[in-house]
């Protein structure tokens, strides 16, 4: 453009692109790290994604899964029910962290989708 300062843009060749990558064993294999893949990256974030719309994805999880199943919910909810009245029960002798307690309340649930999947 008449008037301007900007420089006119300069397109590269194909070989002085190349000349821009760095040659074969410029960088010791060692310095890489390998990628490692975490087992629970994907189960942190949808925990994560949960907790941001104040949700718990694993009690959407079971819900969804007791519909699939066609699970009677009163039934499901007995068991479930004892669980946790067992679990407190033992919680303070046996020294259990509380999220265990939660745990088996989805394992009693997912007990009757057993029952009902067989």
């Amino acid at each position: 453009m008449p008037g301007s300062d900007s420089a006119p843009l300069r397109r590269h060749t194909a070989a002085q692109r190349r000349e821009r990558i760095p040659a074969p064993g410029a960088y010791p294999v060692s310095s890489f790290a390998p990628p490692r893949a975490s087992s629970s990256a994907l189960a942190a974030s949808y925990d994560l994604l949960g907790r941001l719309q104040h949700e718990d994805v694993r009690e959407r999880s079971i819900s969804a899964l007791m519909r699939r199943y066609r699970v009677e919910q009163d039934t499901a909810a007995v068991v479930a029910r004892r669980a946790r009245t067992l679990f407190a029960a033992t919680r303070e002798p046996w020294r259990l962290p509380a999220a265990d307690g939660e745990l088996l309340g989805r394992a009693a649930l997912a007990h009757e989708m057993r029952l009902r999947a067989t």
